[in-house]
């Protein structure tokens, strides 16, 4: 089997996450996943734990911080319930700021047993998660937290002014994900800014002949800003443009700096989030 170059197996095994995008299919096991990667087995496993271990290591170094230590501390959500998390790749991939909010609830309410289940799709629109909503209200969350946006935004092509789904069109799927949970407790994320000149020259998103403009994404995050429900600003978190040690090279998923950035960003808005 012919090795890939270093770069593209680090991305596949971060962002390419089969498991997540494939239909629910028997014996779908690490093996048979590592190998339709053209990737060794071992060296899949190993990678995989290797974002664990960052995930753990990054909630380790917030934990630290005795201001968060309280906030996770006092996040609504009871003994035994059920967090999901909703968005595409920026929320998928192992390292995201959905595992390390699930550590830090280990680290720091270990008794309380706070399960957070990552929901996301990788290269999902908001249409993709309003299609799977009955999935997401079968695992009976107590909160549901939503990051999405990102996908919506893409162009295809070059020269093409149409983003992927019309901000009309995204604005009709929010509203639709949260009638389908009114008794949910209900969080969005916008999408953070990008850094446009990595992701037109990055190798994955060329093969992809995508991109991602900032003012698509702003005018995406300014709807959604307008909503009702608490709304954690990820544009204003990261910075216009963001800062560049908070996304990696390929201009668009967050670094590990920035997935911490995310879960700072969300324990601040939910301290200040009652009920819904």
């Amino acid at each position: 089997m012919e090795t890939l170059p270093e770069p593209v197996l680090d991305f596949f095994t971060q962002f390419l996450l089969l498991e997540k995008i494939l239909p629910p299919l028997p014996r779908l096991e690490p093996a048979l996943l590592a190998r339709l990667l053209r990737m060794d087995p071992d060296d899949y496993l190993a990678r995989k734990e290797l974002l664990r271990q960052q995930a753990r290591s990054a909630a380790a170094q917030l934990a630290a911080d005795p201001a968060l230590a309280a906030l996770v501390g006092a996040l609504r959500v009871g003994s035994g319930g059920t967090i999901v998390a909703l968005g595409d790749s920026l929320t998928a991939e192992p390292r995201s700021w959905a595992a390390i909010l699930q550590e830090l609830l280990d680290l720091i309410r270990p008794r309380d047993g706070v399960k957070v289940v990552n929901a996301a799709v990788p290269g999902d629109t908001s249409a993709q998660m309003l299609a799977r909503m009955q999935a997401v209200l079968a695992l009976a969350p107590d909160l549901v937290i939503c990051l999405a946006g990102s996908n919506d935004a893409r162009t295809v092509g070059a020269g093409l002014e149409a983003t992927l789904v019309s901000q009309g069109e995204t604005a009709r799927n929010l509203d639709a994900m949260r009638a389908c949970a009114p008794g949910v407790r209900w969080v969005w994320m916008t999408p953070p800014g990008v850094h446009e000149e990595e992701m037109q020259g990055h190798w994955f998103w060329q093969a992809l002949g995508t991109r991602c403009a900032n003012t698509d994404l702003a005018a995406l995050a300014a709807h959604m800003l307008a909503r009702a429900e608490p709304v954690v600003d990820l544009q204003a978190a990261f910075g216009s443009p963001p800062g560049r040690h908070l996304l990696l090279d390929d201009g668009l998923h967050p670094s590990l700096a920035g997935q911490q950035c995310i879960v700072k960003a969300l324990l601040a808005r939910l301290a200040g989030t009652a009920p819904q």
